[in-house]
């Protein structure tokens, strides 16, 4: 069977929304992502895939034409959601470092609701983003960069509002909140410590850093 031929019955039964090939492709999802996790997105192969869901190699191809795309698949909607959270933070009634503290649970819970996809997006794919021309790859970096600009909004607000300290530079602030939550995809592993408490004790390590407080406002006022 050619590739278009199959691209077409993938498309239709998508379209069509069976529920048997849906469930199928989530299946699939789900392994592929296991073993992105255990043998690295490079080394993991489709034959391997097929094999984990107990299906051939041919088979697979009618529900994904790549890894790429099992790969988009397993992160879709979660940027987005992740988007919408923080932008819906800065109109709250939230204080300031209450709005950094709300951030860093949501967005643990969010890896842990969707580990190890997201940690495989993460380590694998973030890098490739910026090289790439497809519809996806320049979706993801608009909501990468719209989230960087949220959190850097967020910060600015704490220190024009008088929360946060006015000598450290805002930049480099959101740099170091979202690199110590995103870094996570380095040792986190779902029920050795819970993402709550994580995202308690990031907090207080961060807030206590940016805060203003006696001890910590001596610095100069960033022009």
């Amino acid at each position: 069977m050619s590739e278009s031929n199959i691209a077409r019955r993938r498309a239709l039964a998508r379209k069509e929304g069976n529920a048997a090939y849906l469930e199928k492709r989530a299946q699939v999802v789900a392994a592929a992502t296991h073993l992105f996790k255990q043998k690295g997105f490079g080394a993991t192969t489709l034959a391997d895939i097929a094999e984990s869901v107990g299906i051939d190699r041919a088979s697979l191809y009618y529900y994904f034409p790549s890894k790429d795309e099992i790969l988009q698949e397993a992160v879709a909607g979660v940027t987005s959601r992740n988007l919408e959270m923080i932008q819906g933070l800065r109109g709250s009634g939230l204080s300031s470092s209450e709005r950094i503290e709300r951030l860093i649970h949501n967005a643990l819970v969010s890896f842990h609701d969707n580990y190890p996809q997201v940690f495989v997006y993460i380590q694998e794919d973030m890098t490739r983003i910026g090289s790439r021309k497809d519809l996806w790859a320049k979706t993801m970096l608009k909501q990468t960069r719209e989230f960087e600009e949220a959190l850097l909004d967020l910060i600015k607000d704490g220190v024009t509002e008088g929360v946060f300290r006015p000598d450290l530079d805002p930049d480099l602030v959101a740099h170091a909140l979202w690199g110590m939550i995103n870094w996570t995809h380095r040792w986190y592993r779902p029920g050795a410590v819970e993402p709550d408490r994580i995202a308690r004790e990031f907090a207080a390590v961060f807030l206590r850093g940016i805060e203003r407080r006696p001890e910590n406002t001596h610095g100069p006022t960033r022009e």
